[in-house]
């Protein structure tokens, strides 16, 4: 009678220690009645409609590039505006790509209306090097750039000046190095 009494409170204990491990499930009261909870559910990756190819069809730009001004709710900001606000000086970016072999070098040149910020910047592919760089403004050199390298057989280097007055910029690159690259430059100019 005894087994028979002892395994009755242990199914007890179990049972006890069962309900009382399920009691985690519900949220404890928050202490400050000002906190306000609010679950949500998130959704799988697999449900997103991006991902399985519902996309609203607000967000699909059919036809031509649209023109004129973006419309804009009440009290958002229109960041289109505020980037032509902040680059309507500038002049767009001169871009040029070309093969060097050893020795040779490429240029890309930029008339200037007044006094100028420049930035530039040139990339090469072919190998980790430094390349010669310069910004020459009316023939002058006036900046060199500041390099760096990207992986076992890459580099470029970025530059920025300000100029007094107008003229004509240009940046050149020469290949210093033994092998052929290949070059990106980069010009932008915006008036002060």
């Amino acid at each position: 009678m005894r087994a028979f009494a002892s395994s009755w409170s242990y199914l007890g204990l179990l049972l006890f220690a069962v309900l009382a491990g399920c009691a985690h499930t519900q949220p404890a009261p928050c202490a400050d009645p000002t906190v306000k909870i609010e679950e949500r559910r998130e959704r799988s990756v697999t449900e997103d409609p991006a991902v399985i190819g519902n996309v609203p069809t607000g967000l699909v730009q059919k036809g031509p590039p649209r023109t004129g001004s973006v419309q804009v709710e009440p009290g958002e900001e229109n960041e289109l505006d505020e980037f032509a606000e902040r680059f309507h000086k500038s002049h767009a970016p001169k871009i040029v790509v070309a093969e060097l072999a050893p020795g040779a070098s490429s240029s890309v040149d930029l008339a200037l209306l007044g006094a100028s910020g420049l930035a530039a910047s040139t990339e090469w592919v072919g190998t980790a090097d430094p390349l010669k760089a310069v910004i020459a403004v009316n023939g002058a050199s006036i900046a060199t750039g500041s390099t760096y390298r990207i992986g076992p057989s890459s580099g470029g280097s970025i530059f920025d000046a300000q100029v007094p007055g107008g003229g004509h910029a240009s940046l050149t690159v020469t290949n210093t190095s033994s092998v052929k690259v290949q070059v990106r430059l980069m010009l932008v100019a915006t008036l002060r």
